[in-house]
């Protein structure tokens, strides 16, 4: 019975039961804050806070979710281009597969796009919750919507930046990958040139000893340098 409420709450409700019980605690915790000034502003700063909570908690979810999406659907594009490269390069016998280069250190760069990675989903939630927090806390007065302004443009300048240290790192590893396919078709280019001098070599080689053959003419260049 409990399994079956639970599965029809998870259909009727757009926001998930975990996030709403979440928005009620943190309402009820601000509303309790201002009990002492007066019930009537607490339980207006309570409702306000669990609002915003939720609706802007799953709105801030799922546009991350989007951004998260893109960002992965790009690492494979990536990932896809670095698994061509390393099979022409294994096939000419530059890169062994079975080699072991051990666990790659993590360098300051990694790091700090990591932490914005880690950091995109709060930012996220921070900017949706605030901003409905601002527009609803008008009523109670001006320090509220200014706290909760301050808040979200905060939160905004924090979500620029993580998201374009993601995009600039993503961005670097592909002009890397471009860079080293550009590598990969010189390396290319030089076989057939390799065969081009091969033939001409083997072709004046052969000439040069009908030549001498014919002629009497000494030793073939090849017996030369041999002796």
């Amino acid at each position: 019975m409990f399994v079956q409420l639970t599965s029809h709450c998870k259909r009727t409700l757009p926001v998930e039961i975990r996030l709403i019980a979440i928005a009620v605690a943190a309402g009820l915790a601000a509303g309790a804050f201002y009990l002492n000034e007066s019930v009537d502003l607490a339980t207006a700063v309570g409702i306000v806070v669990c609002f915003s909570a939720a609706v802007g908690g799953w709105l801030g979810l799922r546009l991350y979710l989007m951004t998260a999406r893109f960002f992965i659907s790009w690492i494979d594009a990536i990932g896809n281009r670095i698994a061509s490269l390393e099979s022409r390069l294994t096939q000419a016998g530059l890169l062994n597969r079975d080699e072991d280069y051990g666990k790659p250190r993590r360098s300051l760069a990694m790091h700090i796009v990591l932490i914005s990675a880690y950091a995109t989903p709060v930012c996220f939630v921070t900017v949706t919750t605030n901003a409905i927090a601002t527009a609803l806390s008008t009523q109670l007065g001006s320090h509220f919507a200014v706290a909760s302004l301050a808040i979200t443009l905060s939160g905004a300048g924090a979500l620029v930046l993580a998201v374009a240290v993601q995009s600039l790192y993503l961005w670097r590893l592909q002009q890397q990958v471009a860079s080293f396919k550009q590598l990969l078709k010189r390396i290319d280019s030089v076989s057939p040139v390799t065969l081009k001098v091969q033939v001409l070599n083997r072709n004046i080689d052969r000439t040069e000893r009908l030549v001498r053959l014919l002629t009497g003419i000494g030793k073939p260049i090849a017996e030369q340098a041999a002796a």
